[in-house]
């Protein structure tokens, strides 16, 4: 089967799970498109995925334009999808000019979608792409499949539930962001199935030898707010001052907030316990995951921007190296406090900070909860999307 998947700033948003989710679907002898609704990127370079790219030629574009109004299909001359835009825009002006090039350029992606020939279709998160691809799937006639990652969208509330309602089928990684959707939209039925993970190469990387009287700290995440970075930077810092000085961490991943986060830890003086490392492959990370002591996830709801289960948190339980983690959107879930990890109130500097010198002193402790984990984790995602794509 042919399967189109439409997906944003390939690969940034999707290089683990959606990765290995359309790896399983190729195992099992699926033909995966991603239709990407950004541009070309030297990052794409690696991927042995076939990749439709948006294009940057305006010429292209309006061309697209006419050639489809000829053929009666032009998604620009659409006044559902017009007006789909226009209440999206509403919604987000801060979107406002990416939402006029996804109406100048998604008769250029149903072009491309349209010579695939596919007969179903994945649509991640709920993007700006995910109301252009909902569209452009009711064009084809083409059935899709929704993927509910977070309680993020980006469209007012009708325009939600056509893109929910119109999908053959929707699911989600968390209960709860299951719970956010059909209690907001009533009677639509959402399954639980968790993100993609490859479980026999992390399971594959045992962790090494933990002789160090240094607790290694890692965090692996993109630099932005949602991630909650400067919380644990400040929980730290007060660490620092209580003298606790046997640990380090390093944190992995590149974004928006890298420079705020640097002067972080030179204002709390810990400019040698704390190193930002920039971006690194994913299987260079689970390598360097398996070498560590703790993985902290601090994740934070924010208003407009909400972590459902972050995936390093499953890559860390699988490699059985314990995590501690704030208690927010989906982690508690999976991370059940003292039994397969550590929670504390999110946003809670205090708390963390405590929670943080209780396991750097007692590495017996943090090892206590990793089996448990293991076991709870490995049942937990051997279901995945490509062994169940025809429920």
């Amino acid at each position: 089967m042919k399967v189109l998947y439409f997906l944003t700033n390939y690969p940034s948003y999707s290089e683990t799970f959606i990765a290995e989710e359309i790896n399983q679907l190729r195992a099992l002898g699926h033909t995966p498109i991603i239709c990407n609704f950004t541009f070309k990127t030297d990052a794409q370079l690696d991927s042995d995925f076939k990749i439709r790219n948006n294009s940057k030629n305006v010429f292209t574009l309006f061309k697209a334009i006419y050639e489809n109004s000829l053929d009666g299909d032009s998604l620009f001359f659409n006044i559902s999808f017009l007006r789909a835009i226009i209440s999206s825009i509403l919604q987000k002006p801060k979107y406002f000019l990416k939402y006029v090039f996804m109406l100048l350029s998604s008769d250029y992606m149903l072009q491309q979608a349209k010579k695939e020939n596919a007969e179903m279709a994945v649509n991640h998160f709920l993007f700006k792409s995910t109301l252009a691809g909902s569209f452009i799937c009711e064009k084809l006639s083409l059935p899709y499949h929704l993927r509910l990652h977070t309680k993020n969208y980006f469209y007012d509330d009708k325009q939600l539930a056509r893109i929910l309602f119109n999908a053959q089928r929707v699911t989600a990684i968390a209960m709860d962001v299951k719970s956010f959707y059909e209690a907001k939209l009533g009677t639509l039925v959402i399954d639980v199935v968790r993100q993609s993970v490859d479980i026999s190469f992390l399971t594959g990387l045992n962790s090494a030898p933990k002789n160090s009287s240094i607790c290694k700290i890692i965090c692996i995440g993109r630099l932005v707010k949602k991630k909650g970075f400067n919380y644990l930077i400040g929980a730290l810092g007060e660490i620092k001052k209580n003298n606790v000085t046997n640990w380090k961490l390093d944190i992995y991943g590149d974004g928006a907030e890298y420079s705020y986060l640097d002067s972080l830890i030179v204002a709390h003086g810990l400019s040698e316990n704390v190193k930002l490392w920039g971006q690194k492959k994913h299987a260079e990370l689970m390598i360097l995951l398996a070498q560590s002591d703790l993985l902290v996830v601090p994740s934070v709801e924010m208003k407009n921007d909400i972590d459902g289960i972050p995936t390093v948190l499953i890559e860390a339980m699988l490699m059985r190296i314990p995590v501690l983690a704030y208690n927010t959107a989906g982690i508690p879930e999976i991370v059940v406090s003292d039994k397969t990890g550590f929670l504390v109130e999110a946003k809670n500097i205090k708390e963390l900070s405590d929670k943080l010198i209780y396991l750097i002193e007692n590495p017996t402790i943090r090892q206590s909860v990793v089996e448990q984990a293991y076991s709870h984790v490995l049942k937990e995602y051997k279901r995945n999307l490509a062994n169940e794509f025809f429920l």
